[in-house]
Order: structure tokens, then C-alpha cells, then sequence
């Protein structure tokens, strides 16, 4: 009974606690722990945001796989 319950709940809270845990981390400090809006001139400030949309494109487009997927029931070109 208890294993039942690790693997239908605790264990997938924990992933998606330490997933969240580590994306908002890399937002704050910056890519790998660099700070974009120090190191680029003022022509470059654009590149602060590349990280956080890499991550939004990333999901976003992987939902819309997952979707596609499910409705469909296999992957068809």
C-alpha cells in the first residue's frame, strides 16, 4: 500500500518540486549561473530573455507533441 502511494504521488511531487525548483533557480541567477544582463553591452540586453523563452519554446512545443501524440494514438507525418 505504501508503495502505491510513493510511486502515484510522493515520487512525482518530488521530481516536479526539484524541476520547478531548478527552473526558477536558472531564471534568477541567470544561464548556468551567469548573470546576461552583466556581461552583455547595451546593444545585447536582448540575449537576458533567450534563456527563459528556450525553456517556454521548449515546454510549448513539447505539450503540442504530447497532444498531437495522444490524439492520434502514434506519431504519423
Amino acid at each position: 500500500m505504501w508503495f502505491n502511494f510513493l510511486i502515484k504521488w510522493a515520487i512525482p511531487s518530488l521530481i516536479l518540486f526539484l524541476l520547478g525548483w531548478s527552473v526558477v533557480g536558472e531564471f534568477r541567477t541567470g544561464l548556468y549561473g551567469t548573470s546576461f544582463s552583466d556581461n552583455y553591452s547595451e546593444g545585447f540586453r536582448w540575449m537576458r530573455f533567450v534563456p527563459m523563452l528556450t525553456v517556454l519554446f521548449w515546454l510549448f512545443g513539447g505539450g503540442i507533441l504530447a497532444y498531437m501524440v495522444a490524439s492520434k494514438g502514434s506519431y504519423e507525418s
